[in-house]
């Protein structure tokens, strides 16, 4: 049987890696390309995004009812979708700069903090309305 790209089975997973950026007006997370495709995240697909602010992860799924959707973007006549999260919230959960971990499966994303870095004992704590980044070494 052929299997197009789009073509996935419930074990369908991948995993990727990508960075906490700071912008003038709050922090962002950025995904684009093949692996939304793969996972069910389209070109004009809407979503929707949970919290987990005990977990400190961050998943979207796909909903019909999402109110955010995938943007439509094209490179050289090629649809490239794009998740675009820029939001207080993510500085809430990460600091600048820290790499996450991306779990793709079929219609959901889990971004969650590196697991090493869970291991390693970096944490960030909120005092008033500053945060602070510490490293606990065991």
């Amino acid at each position: 049987m052929y299997k197009s790209k789009n073509y996935f089975t419930s074990e369908f997973k991948t995993e990727a890696k990508t960075k906490v950026k700071r912008t003038s007006r709050s922090f962002r997370i950025w995904l684009e390309g093949e692996r939304l495709i793969q996972a069910g995240f389209e070109p004009n697909t809407h979503y929707s995004i949970e919290y987990g602010s005990r977990s400190k992860t961050i998943i979207l799924e796909v909903s019909e009812t999402g109110k955010r959707k995938v943007t439509n973007s094209m490179r050289k006549g090629i649809a490239r979708p794009i998740i675009d999260l820029e939001s207080q919230k993510i500085g809430e959960f990460y600091h600048e700069g820290i790499e996450l971990e991306i779990k793709y499966t079929k219609n959901r994303i889990v971004i969650q903090k590196q697991q090493e870095d869970l291991e390693k004992g970096n944490w960030r704590f909120e005092f008033g309305k500053k945060f602070f980044n510490i490293n606990i070494n065991l």
